[in-house]
């Protein structure tokens, strides 16, 4: 005999096979409004390269700007001038000649604590050529970028990939996939290339930390970060 289902078994089933799928769905895009937010400029109250003005309290005089009292002039004895004859003969000094010290390379700044944030961008396989589907991922960047929240700050636009293949070789494809998402947002969004850098991290900076060879799809992102200085 079949047996039959109540309304609450089924129902539990349904909602079973509901859910499960789900854990390996991949992550919605951020919207325009999450973009906004994470990319903005961090504000701690401070000023790079500037130092507080103090000001000295009431009574102290370690800091008083009150002029000196002038002091008294006081007549100074005539000095003694021997003749030419009884003075001793000055010795020659040897040149010195200055050694330019080389310059030192500049400092790449460290951006780790950036604001930034990931998106899946997809491109066709081993190209650096769009994927229809990544349009509409980039024109919520591009809105995010042009906002007048982020106007006024630079951005690095980072292609990251996974450990399959090689590193230079993945390191190569991420910049020219970065590369190409600065193009986009430059010429659909009209956003100044002054505002915008591209860099191929490759393999060397995973988000989900795996050995070689691993195909891990959270790897392969498109990464934005806040440059400002």
């Amino acid at each position: 005999m079949r047996k039959v289902l109540s309304a609450t078994a089924l129902a539990t089933v349904l909602t079973v096979g509901l859910v499960v799928p789900c854990i390996a769905w991949a992550q919605a895009t951020p919207s325009v409004e999450d973009t906004i937010n994470a990319l903005k400029p961090r504000t701690n109250g401070k000023s790079r390269g500037s130092r507080p003005v103090v000001t000295p309290p009431a009574g102290d005089m370690s800091q008083s700007t009150a002029a000196p009292a002038a002091t008294p002039a006081v007549a100074s004895a005539p000095v003694y001038q021997a003749p030419p004859s009884a003075r001793p003969a000055q010795v020659a000094q040897p040149t010195v000649t200055a050694v330019a010290t080389p310059a030192k390379p500049p400092v790449a700044a460290d951006t780790s604590d950036a604001p930034g944030i990931d998106f899946n961008v997809l491109f066709a396989s081993g190209s650096a050529e769009l994927a229809p589907s990544a349009m509409k991922t980039l024109d919520t960047i591009g809105k995010a970028l042009s906002s007048p929240e982020l106007t006024g700050s630079r951005f690095r636009i980072e292609g990251h990939t996974d450990t399959v293949g090689n590193r230079d070789g993945n390191r190569s494809l991420s910049a020219r996939r970065a590369a190409t998402v600065v193009d986009y947002l430059s010429q659909k969004f009209g956003i100044d290339r002054g505002r915008l850098e591209s860099m191929g991290k490759g393999q060397d900076a995973l988000l989900v930390p795996t050995g070689d060879q691993v195909d891990e799809p959270r790897n392969r992102r498109v990464r934005i970060v806040n440059i400002t200085g």
